[in-house]
């Protein structure tokens, strides 16, 4: 994002903040839309393209905080990275 987002730039969400806006505009360059920063050669951007296509459409709920409480239990027995901490977390910051 070189060029498009200010050198002194310091949002809130860091590194993943620019991760997820970069991500934002592959998705709406590969819809014809949003900016053609990083410009790339024929093979790179095919390359891209194909990631993008890749990803789940907007209407599956890939993302944990979207699943079934039956899946989240899955989850949250299976893993160390615990889903209801998050699951509170994000409940304590909406009251």
């Amino acid at each position: 994002l070189a060029g498009v987002i200010p050198d002194g730039y310091d949002g809130w969400t860091g590194d993943s903040g620019l991760i997820a806006l970069g991500v934002l505009n592959e998705v709406a360059r590969a819809a014809g839309k949003g900016i053609n920063v990083p410009s790339r050669d024929d093979n790179k951007q095919a390359f891209m393209s194909a990631w993008v296509a890749a990803l789940p459409p907007p209407s599956e709920p890939w993302h944990p905080l979207l699943w079934s409480e039956g899946d989240q239990e899955v989850l949250q027995s299976s893993s160390t990275s615990k889903i209801y901490r998050t699951l509170d977390d994000i409940d304590e910051d909406a009251t």
